[in-house]
C-alpha cells in the first residue's frame, strides 16, 4: 500500500491559522459504529503543549512513544494495548503533521510503518504552522479547547490539559449546554445522587451535585434525562473516567484498577455490586446510552468484591 498522499508543506498558500483551525476541527478519525478514536485528538493536544513549552518543531517518535503511550491509556478507549505509531503516523493526512523522510519509509499492507523504523523518525506541524503557532498562543488555547470540548467530557478537561502542559491555555467559553437537562435529571433522582444518595444544599441551591452524561456530549449524547444521571461531583468523575460503571442490570460497577485506602473504599469501592437508585419520574437510563459508557468508558474488568467485603478489606491493600 502507498504511502500517506502528499498533502503539502503546511498550509499551501491558505493563512496558516485559518488552516489549523479548519484541519483540527474535522480531524480524520478511524470510525466503526460509535466507538471513540481520540489517537490524533491526544497528539494534536500533545504537540500544543511541546509548543507551549518551547521545544523544537521535530521530535522522534522514539521520544514521545512513551507519553503517547499514556496519554491513550488514560484518556482512551478501554483496551488491552495502545498503538501510539497510528496517530503519530496518520496524522499526516490531515495537512497538519510532517515525517521527515515519510517518502523512503517502507509501510505495511495497512500503510502503516513498523515500529522500529518509526522509531527512527521524526515528526511535527510543518514549519509554517508551526511559527504561527509559537507566534499566536491565543491559536493555542483556541485549538486546545476545539479538540477538548470535540472529544472528551467537560470533567477531564483540567486533568488533560495539564498532562500535556497546556494547564491555564485553553480558558475560553464552553458550548452553552441545555439548562433543562440538569433541572429534568436533578428533578428524575430526587436531588440525589444516583450512587452515594448525596443530597446536600445551600439554602434551595444544590451544592457538588450535578447532572452527567452517561453517553459523552462530545460522543453525541443527547441533552435528555435518559442520558443522564444525579451523581455527586466524585462520582461523575468517576464515572467520566471510567472508575464507575453500570451493568446491565442497574448494578454499580467499580474498575478493578481503581485502589485506594479508607476514603477510596467509602466513596466508592464499598458502592461495588449495589443496585443504582431508580429515577422517581420518567427518566430510565437508555440501555444503549449505558451500554456505550461500559464498552467505550469503563475501565472493565468490575471488581468482584461484594459490597461487604470491600467495606471490610484490608486497608494495607
Amino acid at each position: 500500500m502507498p504511502n500517506p498522499p502528499d498533502t503539502g508543506s503546511g498550509s499551501a498558500g491558505r493563512d496558516p491559522a485559518d488552516h489549523l483551525r479548519a484541519a483540527v476541527g474535522r480531524l480524520r478519525q478511524w470510525r466503526r459504529g460509535d466507538e471513540r478514536a481520540p489517537h490524533k485528538p491526544l497528539l494534536v493536544l500533545y504537540a500544543l503543549g511541546r509548543v507551549a513549552r518551547g521545544d523544537a518543531r521535530l521530535v522522534a517518535f522514539a521520544d514521545v512513544e512513551d507519553d503517547l503511550a499514556a496519554l491513550l491509556e488514560e484518556f482512551g478507549r478501554p483496551r488491552s494495548t495502545q498503538q501510539p505509531r497510528y496517530p503519530f503516523w496518520r496524522l499526516q493526512t490531515d495537512g497538519i503533521w510532517e515525517v521527515e523522510g515519510a517518502g523512503r519509509v517502507v509501510v505495511d499492507a495497512s500503510g502503516d510503518p513498523p515500529v522500529g523504523q518509526l522509531r527512527r523518525c521524526r515528526g511535527g506541524f510543518p514549519a509554517d504552522l508551526w511559527q504561527q503557532l509559537r507566534d499566536d498562543p491565543d491559536l493555542v488555547a483556541e485549538l486546545a479547547r476545539t479538540l477538548l470540548d470535540a472529544h472528551f467530557p467537560p470533567s477531564a478537561h483540567d486533568e488533560l490539559l495539564g498532562r500535556v502542559d497546556l494547564a491555564g491555555l485553553a480558558a475560553t467559553t464552553r458550548p452553552a449546554r441545555d439548562p433543562g437537562f440538569r433541572l429534568a435529571v436533578l428533578r428524575a433522582y430526587g436531588y440525589r445522587c444516583a450512587v452515594c444518595g448525596w443530597d446536600g444544599a445551600l439554602d434551595r441551591t444544590p451544592v457538588a451535585l450535578e447532572a452527567a452524561h452517561v453517553r459523552w456530549h462530545a460522543a453525541g449524547g443527547p441533552e435528555r434525562a435518559d442520558n443522564g444521571l444525579a451523581l455527586c461531583a466524585v462520582h461523575h468523575q468517576a464515572l467520566d473516567r471510567g472508575a464507575l460503571g453500570i451493568d446491565d442490570d442497574r448494578r454499580i460497577m467499580v474498575a478493578s484498577a481503581f485502589h485506594g485506602g479508607m476514603a477510596a473504599r467509602h466513596w466508592l469501592i464499598r458502592f461495588a455490586g449495589l443496585p443504582l437508585a431508580q429515577p422517581q419520574m420518567d427518566a430510565e437510563l437508555d440501555d444503549a446510552h449505558r451500554a456505550w459508557h461500559e464498552r467505550e468508558v469503563f475501565r472493565d474488568p468490575p471488581r468482584s468484591e461484594t459490597p461487604v467485603a470491600a467495606e471490610s478489606a484490608d486497608d494495607s491493600r
